[in-house]
């Protein structure tokens, strides 16, 4: 659930996600803004993304994120600052998104099962000519955007939900049992 692996994890779609170093300016809309790596948990801390629909649509983004980390539960909340700049079928414009917001929540239910909360509300702007196209085309690929979320994340990646070493073996040997 840490959302610097989002590029690592799940690559075809975010092409960046990284937090904002609060040292730098904020970039102009076509500069990408100094990043930083840092460890969870943070507290409103500007977050940017490339996010990409191959072939529809890419768009970047300032979002203002924070992760909490506990032992048994991990959340991460994020609200828009800034569409900067989107693509949309070819066509280039400043802004696009003007809502973005929402999180996940990963808690332990016992040593074998989580639960995992997702929500998110998006709404596009740009290109101010085509939105009922975007519209249509954002309602069915937010959706997909979070499944693949849910299928490419490592959401192993705070010990705050690990499974014990001898624990997480039994669970292997489960996944890769023959049904």
């Amino acid at each position: 659930m840490d959302p610097q692996g989002w590029e690592r994890n799940v690559p075809f779609i975010w092409a960046s996600s990284r937090v904002v170093d609060d040292a730098g300016p904020l970039p102009d809309r076509r500069a990408d803004p100094a990043t930083v790596r840092l460890t969870p948990p943070w507290k409103d801390r500007l977050f940017f993304e490339v996010v990409a629909l191959p072939m529809i649509s890419t768009h970047r983004n300032l979002l203002q994120t924070s992760v909490s980390v506990a032992p048994d539960r991990l959340e991460f909340r994020y609200s828009q600052y800034e569409c900067l700049t989107s693509v949309f079928l070819g066509r280039a414009c400043d802004g696009g998104i003007d809502v973005d917001e929402g999180g996940a929540t990963c808690e332990r239910l016992d040593d074998h099962r989580v639960k995992l909360t997702i929500s998110k509300k998006v709404r596009f702007t740009q290109p101010a000519d085509e939105l009922d196209l975007v519209s249509a085309v954002g309602e069915v690929a937010v959706k997909l955007l979070l499944e693949l979320m849910l299928l490419g994340a490592d959401a192993g990646s705070y010990e705050a939900v690990k499974p014990t070493p001898a624990k997480a073996r039994r669970a292997t040997k489960r996944k890769s049992a023959p049904r």
